[in-house]
């Protein structure tokens, strides 16, 4: 040994005379001179035994070792017999490291004293020369266990250990014919060792030439007896963390099975490219999904194993795709034959293609199976037809030598120039098109822009008083200025033709089933106009055009009515009065009561339907009398007054009312309210949200405080007082009022309960209605229930947990809004106004619409369900794997909730993956799902939520030619005001929040 030498590194050679020699020059290249060389020769019967014998001639810290032509695993054990180092490196034959790599990698475990190894990133060396990109697995530092377990997660020479623990591991096992530097490096982690992570590319691997399929079956044996000896016990371990005795800590990372089945496909791959057989063994295809959450990681196997068979770096796949292409086409279509599912099998193909073209410098087009690149200039886009079969494209926008975007889209038939244009101005906006453009193309964009611009302008002279006016009109001219860049081109716009086709289709399969709906699917709830609230007459007059118009023989006001009767005096009445009798419903109740009975109100057509109501009374006279400025009559042994001193302007004016009923009783004459609470009065007790001035806190007050007047007896419930007062003489005794409280049994209508905010409210909506913000939230739910799977249970709300969520947006002054008030602030870029929430839920399930939608409606909020338009009325089959499937809802349910108020989108026509359809099916999936609601509910949806949230550019591009304005894809949070609204984020909520989780997330918004 060397003095001073810190690292043994021992070298493996059997016929190395090409490259053994650039192998020894980066140990003498190494900017730490601490190390020794023991150069085994393994049985060579070419001039590697000269080329070590003059290396070691040269430098003394190369020392010779006899090998016995074993094979590696024995060369190297041999090597490590008579290391001497501290520490130790295996460096084979053909490979080399980086000047820097001992130096670095010792400093590493200096700063380290408690680690065993260190390890670096590696970069494989093609035959040209070229360098793939660095390779290092960061998790290796953490859980190098889980990690060695399932795969070899660096290369042997990447690698600097501690001499004795290998030793004490006995080394390589030599049963092994390949993969044996993957078993050992599964014991050494095994130990408990810990790892350092140098992340810098110190060491070099060279790619050979030479098929692997005769290597292939020892490769596949032996990494399963790896496999198997890390997901169980060892017995070769005598030194053991207690942990790992039994294999490994988390299943959850995968199988045994699937590590194996990701080891095969790597191997058959890399032996396919190079001309073999392109099938997996069945078993191993049991265990490769194809699913989204899956395919990025088998793409990137494949990728890595097409690399090292091609020997060609990444960048120059995509030109060398004929040598390849046809065989990575079979292997997955293999997977996907086997897998049955031919989705999962495009969507693989689609992301291989994909991440090949994103590699590539595309100089020129380059047609991958599925997928063509190209380069398009912005400057001079050419129409173009697209070669057979394909239908997707991967373009670059250029602008001269710059790239400006990269588009992803699908195709169905030709490119006019006018389509890239508008996909440069939907990608890169009409500033930075505009500034990519030669600028002789500028003035034909200003002329059409000022001339739109004045052709609206003189049509809607309004607009150009308005922000907003202005905004649209701006907007309308830079979309006809860039529609007319290239108003000569030749063809039609791209998928116009198909989606024709298409559309004709589902309208013809529509036509029938518009036939089977309910009337209620099409027609609109009624709505009355308010009218003009400072002119109460027309206002009244207004609100009685429709009859009943709160439903006076609701449960509810039934129940309110006889808890006023049962509060009446009970000394006979002579002379009353009803102020505000409305249409006659308390009227007939209270007119066998009492003598003679006044009903007035502001409304005659209110009191014509009173006088018809109780046409067989004889003791009613019936007057029109508004309240506040008429003259109420006089002598009164009763006055009712309920239910409309709210709409008084102010208390100055409840006032002067009190005052004027006060006089028209007579001495020991009662007074009978009964009136809501309203938030307004007291923010902290459950109250109406209504705008109006008081509520009955403040009526009761007011009364109270009239002089004549005494309160003698209050019932009261959570929502609402009924209050008898007296008109007491002079000097009669004050008596406290008696008081009690009622429940009630009644149930609400929603038109009631939507108003009513329970156990009080942090701040009413109309006190935030000023507020404005550049984000809102759109929360996402699929399930609101308590049964289901286990399996889905992270994606169940519990209906208590809902109501708890809904309860807390209603009492903090939220309201809800829909996509189509979202598509609005966006395009128009007009802050959110108030606090503004969209609730929306996937799947349209009936747990939804049976348990979420009454609590949705009982806080005054509306939701948006997107809807999976090829399964209304059956199971949501997609679930299956988990459990019995959930129960969607029917269209007689969907109609229904329609009418209530919930608005709906699409969830596509069989909640399939989008980017593992093909374009055609894509198209089809967007048109039929929108044409199936559109027959449902009698309107265009256009809202998108893709299903299992997967995303890509081609799903947005093509559902904006379908018609679709807004679309939910792949991203978590809140929308803002600069949100893609072909990509808008959403907030989902998951079953395991609890009410601190959701409200946190809610204030993360304000």
């Amino acid at each position: 040994m060397a003095e001073g030498a810190l690292v043994s590194v021992v070298i493996p050679a059997r016929n190395a005379e090409a490259t053994l020699a650039r192998t020894l020059e980066s140990l003498l290249a190494q900017t730490d001179p601490r190390w020794e060389a023991l150069l085994v020769n393994d049985g060579s019967t070419d001039g590697t035994e000269e080329i070590m014998a003059g290396h070691s001639a040269r430098d003394s810290r190369f020392r010779l070792v006899a090998g016995v032509g074993e094979g590696v695993a024995a060369a190297r054990n041999r090597g490590l017999a008579d290391a001497l180092g501290r520490w130790l490196l295996f460096l084979d034959s053909d490979d080399w490291i980086d000047p820097a790599f001992i130096g670095r990698m010792t400093s590493a475990l200096d700063a380290a004293p408690d680690a065993q190894l260190a390890y670096c990133a590696y970069q494989r060396v093609m035959p040209d020369g070229s360098k793939a990109l660095p390779r290092i697995e960061p998790r290796l530092a953490q859980e190098p266990y889980e990690i060695m377990a399932r795969t070899c997660g660096a290369a042997v020479h990447a690698i600097l250990v501690d001499r004795k623990l290998v030793q004490s591991l006995g080394g390589f096992d030599t049963g092994l014919v390949t993969c044996e530097d993957w078993d050992l490096w599964q014991r050494v982690a095994r130990t408990g060792a810990r790892w350092v992570m140098v992340d810098e590319p110190l060491a070099f691997y060279r790619t050979t030439a030479g098929s692997l399929s005769a290597r292939r079956d020892d490769m596949l044996r032996d990494a399963r007896t790896v496999i198997d000896r890390g997901f169980g016990r060892d017995d070769r371990m005598e030194q053991c963390a207690p942990e790992l005795r039994d294999g490994v800590q988390h299943p959850d990372w995968g199988s045994a099975d699937r590590a194996w089945a990701l080891f095969a496909l790597w191997v058959v791959t890399a032996d396919a490219v190079q001309g073999g057989p392109c099938d997996l063994p069945k078993h191993c295809v049991a265990e490769l999904s194809l699913g989204h959450d899956a395919a990025e990681g088998l793409a990137a196997i494949i990728l890595d194993a097409a690399v090292v068979g091609l020997r060609k770096v990444v960048s120059e796949l995509a030109a060398h795709w004929p040598l390849f292409g046809q065989q990575l086409h079979a292997l997955v279509g293999g997977i996907a034959d086997l897998r049955r599912d031919p989705e999962g099998g495009r969507r693989l193909l689609y992301l291989l293609e994909q991440q090949i073209l994103d590699h590539d410098r595309l100089d020129q087009p380059r047609t991958l199976g599925l997928t063509h690149g190209l380069r398009v200039s912005l400057g001079r886009p050419a129409a173009m037809n697209l070669p057979d079969g394909v239908d997707r494209v991967h373009a670059w926008l250029m602008a001269g030598r710059h790239v400006h975007a990269v588009a992803r889209f699908g195709a169905l038939g030709s490119i006019s120039s006018r389509h890239w244009v508008e996909i440069a101005f939907q990608m890169l906006g009409f500033r930075k098109v505009m500034a990519a453009l030669p600028r002789r193309r500028w003035p034909v964009l200003a002329v059409h822009s000022v001339a739109h611009l004045a052709r609206k302008s003189l049509r809607h002279p309004s607009w150009l008083v308005r922000p907003s006016g202005w905004k649209g009109v701006a907007q309308e001219s830079r979309r006809r200025a860039r529609l007319s860049m290239e108003s000569n081109s030749a063809g039609t716009p791209m998928h116009a033709a198909v989606l024709g086709e298409i559309t004709r289709d589902e309208a013809d399969r529509h036509l029938a089933d518009a036939l089977l709906l309910p009337s209620s699917a099409i027609a609109g709830p009624p709505s009355v106009e308010a009218g003009d609230r400072q002119d109460r007459s027309v206002f009244w007059e207004s609100l009685f055009e429709v009859e009943d118009p709160w439903n006076y023989g609701s449960a509810y006001e039934q129940e309110k009515y006889l808890w006023q009767l049962r509060l009446l005096p009970s000394k006979p009445v002579g002379n009353a009065l009803e102020l505000a009798c409305a249409e006659g419903h308390f009227t007939s109740h209270l007119a066998p009561k009492v003598k003679n009975l006044i009903a007035t109100d502001i409304s005659a057509t209110a009191l014509e339907r009173a006088r018809a109501r109780n046409s067989n009374r004889t003791n009613i006279s019936y007057q029109v009398l508004d309240l506040s400025t008429g003259q109420i009559p006089g002598g009164q042994d009763l006055i009712v007054c309920s239910e409309v001193l709210y709409y008084l302007r102010d208390e100055t004016e409840l006032r002067e009312v009190a005052g004027k009923i006060a006089n028209a009783l007579v001495t020991e004459g009662h007074l009978l309210t009964a009136h809501a609470y309203v938030l307004k009065d007291d923010l902290s007790r459950t109250g109406f949200d209504w705008d109006n001035p008081f509520g009955v806190s403040t009526i009761s007050r007011v009364f109270s405080e009239t002089p004549g007047l005494v309160r003698v007896r209050t019932l009261e419930t959570d929502l609402y007082r009924i209050d008898l007062f007296r008109r007491a003489s002079d000097g009669s005794p004050l008596v406290p009022a008696v008081e009690e409280k009622a429940t009630i049994e009644a149930d609400l209508l929603p038109e009631v309960a939507r108003h009513i905010v329970w156990g009080g409210a942090v701040v009413r909506r109309q006190d935030v209605a000023h507020e404005r913000r550049q984000r809102m939230p759109v929360l996402m739910y699929h399930a609101v229930s308590t049964d289901g799977p286990e399996a889905l249970a992270r994606w169940r709300v519990s209906p208590d947990m809902f109501a708890a969520q809904m309860r807390w947006l209603r009492a903090n002054g939220y309201h809800s809004v829909g996509s189509a008030e979202l598509e609005w602030y966006v395009r128009t870029q007009h802050p959110f106004c108030g606090r503004p929430v969209m609730i929306s839920a996937d799947d349209g399930l009936r747990s939804f619409s049976d348990q979420a939608w009454p609590i949705i409606r009982g806080h005054d909020m509306t939701a948006e369900l997107f809807i999976v338009t090829g399964l209304i009325g059956k199971a949501a089959e997609w679930d299956s794997d988990a459990g019995p499937p959930a129960e969607l809802m029917d269209s007689h349910r969907i109609a229904a909730l329609a009418q209530e108020g919930a608005r709906f989108g699409s969830h596509l026509a069989s909640h399939r993956a989008a980017d593992g359809l093909s374009t055609i099916e894509l198209a089809r999936e967007l048109v039929a799902s929108r044409m199936s609601l559109k027959t449902l509910l009698g309107h265009d949806p256009k809202s998108l939520a893709a299903p299992f949230s997967i995303w890509d550019q081609r799903l947005a591009m093509l559902a904006a030619e379908c018609g679709y304005t807004t679309c939910f894809g792949n991203k978590q949070g809140p929308a803002a005001l600069r949100s893609d609204l072909m990509n808008l984020p959403r907030i989902e909520v998951m079953g395991d929040w609890t009410l601190p989780d959701f409200i946190q997330a809610m204030e993360a918004v304000l």
